[in-house]
């Protein structure tokens, strides 16, 4: 059962980069908005925070039944770690992060969306049966 509801997760995750890839490959204003919001407000810090440590507890309990058993593992370990270090910084430190990187990111805004696509189908593959 808990595999089961891993690579649910990880597919709702990877239909979520695909859409984010979409999305800024015909849109990149919008996604510029989105991005630029993450981590301003301590409940956004926070919903990061838990919506990262789901995915990456859904990797690691899901890597076995993968294609890719060592990367999703790598994947779920490092999004749990940097969690876990997220969570014990004040949610101000992540916005004055954040508000440093992302404006330097989104000049890539094409490339990011490229990678989330083939990052996206590689997972929905990883996963599938």
């Amino acid at each position: 059962m808990l595999d089961v509801l891993a690579r649910l997760v990880v597919a709702a995750t990877s239909l979520y980069l695909v859409g984010l890839g979409v999305l800024a490959l015909a849109r990149p204003d919008r996604v510029e908005v989105f991005l630029l919001r993450l981590a301003q407000t301590p409940t956004a810090h926070y919903a990061e925070l838990a919506a990262r440590a789901v995915v990456g507890a859904a990797f690691w309990a899901a890597a076995d039944a993968s294609h890719f058993p060592e990367a999703f593992r790598l994947f779920g370990g490092v999004l749990l770690v940097t969690t876990a270090v997220l969570a014990l910084l004040p949610w101000r430190v992540h916005r004055r992060f954040a508000r440093r990187t992302v404006p330097r990111a989104l000049r890539f805004v094409g490339w990011i969306g490229a990678a989330s696509l083939g990052l996206g189908a590689a997972m929905i593959y990883g996963v599938w049966p």
